[in-house]
């Protein structure tokens, strides 16, 4: 996640590399995620796609937030 409010992540499943960019935002303790340019093998998901979560916590190395009843945590 980068501060101009893109953001880019690799993934390494079975099948094949997957890779995800696009745009994020914070609205009202909501971090959205909007994907512009997916590649890789199917199924992933489709440019386009919104995902919300709504942060638990954060500081300047950590991120967690709750989206479909996952807790996600990144770090940097």
């Amino acid at each position: 996640m980068s501060s101009d409010g893109s953001f880019f992540e690799n993934f390494h499943p079975p099948k094949g590399a997957l890779t995800y960019a696009g745009t994020w935002q914070i609205k009202d303790g909501i971090l959205g995620f909007t994907i512009t340019n997916v590649s890789g093998p199917e199924p992933h998901e489709a440019v386009g796609t919104v995902d919300r979560g709504k942060i638990i916590s954060v500081d300047s190395h950590h991120l967690v937030y709750k989206s479909q009843g996952q807790t996600i945590r990144l770090s940097r």
